[in-house]
């Protein structure tokens, strides 16, 4: 064989390094007015550096497996939960399962005010959709490269079920145990945080 056939069968193999979050997120992703009504348009960190360590995490390159922000109120930390989701969605799909203080505040302000309009209103993100719009519900979006499951903190039977590759939880300091004597139960934050254990690391 030749060297040319060599280097040729090397390259086939070749790891790319993915494209960082930041970047890619700025080149790719508008924010729509009901996510973002004071900030809507094409999404920039130019005002907010901060996001720009914290986004990174979510790049399988980064080596990061488990990643907590504490801050203050308002400071787009429930953006930037959904923000990474979109980055993974198009460059390192996995199931995900998504988890905030309740169903309800779930399905509000995770799913119907974020989420969902940033899928569907950014070609990049809507391409991995389902055809079939029922398997594209509020709790539970079928992607491309692996559903969505968005659950609530107070739902323990929703949180020890499942296995995947990604889990996100959003307030979790407002996660309630609701264990007792009688009925033991883990911290919905180990039950979630267990849901990775059969996909090893990221």
């Amino acid at each position: 064989m030749s060297r040319d056939a060599e280097l040729e069968i090397l390259r086939l193999f070749e790891l790319t390094p993915r494209t960082a979050v930041v970047p890619w997120l700025e080149a790719n992703i508008t924010l729509p007015a009901k996510m973002a009504p004071n900030s809507a348009g094409p999404f920039r960190t130019a005002l907010r550096p901060f996001q720009r360590p914290i986004l990174e995490c979510w790049n399988p390159d980064s080596g990061v497996n488990d990643c907590g922000v504490s801050a203050g109120v308002q400071i787009a930390k429930t953006t930037m939960l959904v923000l990474g989701i979109a980055y993974r969605i198009c460059n390192s799909p996995m199931p995900a399962l998504i988890v905030g203080s309740s169903k309800d505040w779930t399905k509000v302000e995770i799913s119907e005010k974020r989420l969902d309009p940033l899928i569907n209103e950014n070609s990049v993100l809507a391409a991995e959709k389902p055809r079939d719009s029922d398997m594209f519900r509020s709790m539970s979006m079928d992607m491309s490269g692996g559903t969505l499951n968005l659950v609530g903190g107070n739902s323990p039977g929703a949180l020890s079920g499942g296995s995947y590759g990604i889990v996100a939880i959003d307030e979790a300091s407002k996660l309630i145990h609701q264990g007792s004597d009688q009925a033991p139960e883990a911290h919905p934050f180990l039950l979630a945080a267990k849901r990775t254990d059969g996909f090893g690391a990221l």
